[in-house]
Formats: C-alpha cells, sequence, structure tokens
C-alpha cells in the first residue's frame, strides 16, 4: 500500500473504469484514423480465446511493473519534494527514455513518438493523483495496450500477435498512421491525448475545490457541535466567529482561483 497498491472494492472499481478509459482512448484514434482514409480494418485469421486471455495476462504483468516503477514510491515522494508538475515533467521524460526507438524511424515519426509518450506518461501520472492509488493508472494503461493489440497494432514498435483485427494501411504517410512503430506514432493520437491531458487537468482541480469545501463543511459542523455542549455556549461565540470569518476567506480564495483560471484561458484563446 505504501506504493499505491491495494486490492478492495474501490481499487477494482478504478482498474475497470482505467480499462475502459484506455481502451476507449485507442478506438477513438482508430475511428479518426479510418474517418480519414488513412487505414481500414479486415478480420485477422482465427485465433483463440486462450491466446487472447494470455496475452493480456502477460500485458498485465508488464503494466503492473511499469507503473509501480514509474508511479509508484519514487514518483510519489517526488510529488511531495518538487511539486506536483515539476514530478509529471521529471517521470514523463524518464518515461519516455525507457521506450527507445529505433534509430532507422524518420524523424517527424520520432518526434510525434515522442510527443505522443510524453502526454501518455503525464496522463498516467495525472490518474495516480487524481485516485490517490496506482488502480486507476494501472487499468489505463493495460487497457491502451489491450487495444492496441486487439486491433492489431504495433506496440512502441512491437509487433501484435494474436489480435483480432488487422489494420490495412491506405496510404504510405507514417506520420498519419504511425508506420511500423504502431498507433501510438500517429499524429492522430496527439489531439485525443491533449484533449485527455487538459480533461485531467481540469478535473483534478475541480476535485481540489470540492475536497476543500466538505473539508470546510466539515469542520464548520464540528465547532456547531461542540459550542452546543453545556458551558460552552458563551465561550464559544468567539470562536465560533473566528471559524465563520476563515470559511468566508477560504471560499473566496477558491472563487479567485477559479476566476483566475478563467482569465487566464481567455488570454490564451485571444491571442
Amino acid at each position: 500500500a505504501s506504493v499505491g497498491l491495494e486490492l478492495s472494492p474501490r481499487a477494482l472499481r478504478q482498474f475497470g473504469a482505467g480499462m475502459g478509459y484506455g481502451a476507449g482512448l485507442v478506438l477513438v484514434t482508430a475511428l479518426l484514423s479510418v474517418a480519414v482514409g488513412a487505414l481500414h480494418f479486415e478480420i485477422a485469421p482465427q485465433v483463440s480465446t486462450a491466446d487472447i486471455v494470455n496475452t493480456g495476462l502477460f500485458m498485465f504483468g508488464a503494466v503492473l511493473f511499469e507503473e509501480t516503477l514509474f508511479r509508484g514510491y519514487a514518483f510519489q515522494r517526488a510529488v511531495e519534494g518538487i511539486g506536483r508538475r515539476w514530478a509529471l515533467a521529471v517521470f514523463a521524460v524518464i518515461f519516455l527514455l525507457a521506450h527507445p526507438m529505433d534509430e532507422s524511424m524518420p524523424p517527424e515519426l520520432m518526434t510525434i513518438a515522442s510527443a505522443n509518450l510524453l502526454l501518455a506518461a503525464v496522463l498516467l501520472g495525472q490518474c495516480m493523483l487524481r485516485s490517490g492509488g496506482l488502480a486507476l493508472p494501472i487499468g489505463l494503461h493495460l487497457g491502451w495496450n489491450w487495444m492496441l493489440q486487439t486491433l492489431g497494432f504495433s506496440i512502441s514498435g512491437k509487433l501484435a500477435f494474436d489480435s483480432i483485427w488487422h489494420p490495412v494501411f491506405n496510404t504510405s504517410d507514417q506520420w498519419l498512421t504511425g508506420g511500423p512503430y504502431g498507433l501510438e506514432a500517429s499524429a492522430l493520437s496527439l489531439p485525443v491525448l491533449l484533449a485527455a491531458v487538459a480533461w485531467s487537468a481540469q478535473q483534478w482541480h475541480h476535485d481540489r475545490d470540492q475536497s476543500a469545501g466538505e473539508m470546510v463543511g466539515h469542520r464548520g459542523r464540528r465547532v456547531e457541535a461542540e459550542n452546543a455542549r453545556p458551558g460552552r455556549r458563551d465561550s464559544g461565540r468567539l470562536g465560533q466567529a473566528y471559524f465563520l470569518h476563515q470559511c468566508r476567506r477560504e471560499r473566496r480564495a477558491a472563487a479567485d482561483r477559479r476566476q483566475h483560471r478563467g482569465q487566464r484561458t481567455m488570454a490564451a484563446q485571444n491571442r
């Protein structure tokens, strides 16, 4: 549990949600590729269900190792030491370096793949920070890889086996299809991952403000209960007034943060 691993109903729900999330991101990217005419799918030669399950179990072991390594104890201590943003950036670079690419890859393909890997690492780190455990990022990582495998795409340059579908490229533009590296080197993955990272960041801020509001409400109820005790009504008035003043300050601060984020967003859109 010190690295964020636990077996509980909550963790299982997060794992399942992560798998659906990761698989959904791949499906959206694949559908975009079909929509722009970059590729189409054909049914692959018959594969047994046992082969697909065995492949998934092997992937689970690899994903569990990677997430424990990149989003586990070291990442969590880095968040405490250098802050959330720096920790996400540093471990995203480490994650990229841990996925070397073939030197024969075209420069533009290598650039797109690197950007996608960095975004994926940031998204996985955000999932860990939002959920407070590794179940969600493990599920997302596994869902992403397993769906790539199911659709017949290479996974970080490693050829897919035991797939249900087989992608047939309609164009020689590898920057659009990802070429032999897989969908992770496709330019169509960039907007999908960017949208996922932006949405996750927005949800993190929303969850933080909501948690702050719930904490204020809990403290208010505790003070009221304390002041309702016999003999504490008069002496508690001053403490209650001070507490209400602090509540108002915290709420104004939260409102100012939301307003500041809105102003930054509008300024960025007007550039």
